[in-house]
């Protein structure tokens, strides 16, 4: 990965969801090995990547990040203006607005690539414990467990999303106009 082109970062989530399986497979393997730091190494990187939480969180940011490439990618050519690039993010801003409208809709889909994921991993999806007294995550009392990622995870990316984006847009917008 890249610190500076964020199309690399797009495309590892989005491989990484694709690979995941294979992944873990060679971390299982790795884990059985004598290499106690490899062994250690391999194991606590498994553990984090069959839990509930980072399945379904990374198929939410590998759905926004496919969203979101077409702009990652038209930001990085050479001949690209300003009133092009906010045509972009201004695209990606109305299908992001759309999907948080219809959010349960869109999160069902995704809450079903998770699902299969875990399958795959042979991981069952549910959501952390709750207790009377919580401070470091969302104490929500959801029915199900979609309903809890739904909740805790895609609405909040979600807005948080639109809203990073709309602030930038709306700096780049009072730039056009200072320049005009």
């Amino acid at each position: 990965m890249c610190a500076t082109r964020w199309v690399q970062k797009h495309e590892a989530v989005i491989t990484l969801e694709e690979i995941i399986v294979p992944v873990s497979t060679a971390l299982e393997e790795i884990d059985q090995w004598k290499d106690k730091d490899a062994a250690s190494g391999a194991h606590s990187l498994l553990c984090a990547i069959q839990n509930s939480p980072f399945l379904v969180t990374l198929s939410i940011l590998a759905r926004i990040m496919v969203s979101s490439l077409v702009l990652s990618r038209a930001l990085q050519k050479v001949q690209l203006d300003l009133v092009t690039a906010i045509q972009y993010a201004d695209q990606l801003l109305s299908d992001l607005t759309d999907s948080r409208s219809r959010a349960e809709e869109e999160f069902a889909k995704i809450y079903k690539e998770a699902s299969k994921l875990a399958t795959d991993l042979g991981v069952t999806l549910q959501k952390p414990r709750t207790t009377t007294r919580q401070t470091h995550r969302d104490n929500l009392e959801p029915d199900t467990e979609e309903e809890y990622f739904r909740r805790s995870v895609y609405i909040p990316f979600l807005d948080r999303f639109i809203t990073e984006l709309l602030l930038r847009n709306k700096y780049y917008l009072r730039l056009i106009a200072a320049t005009i």
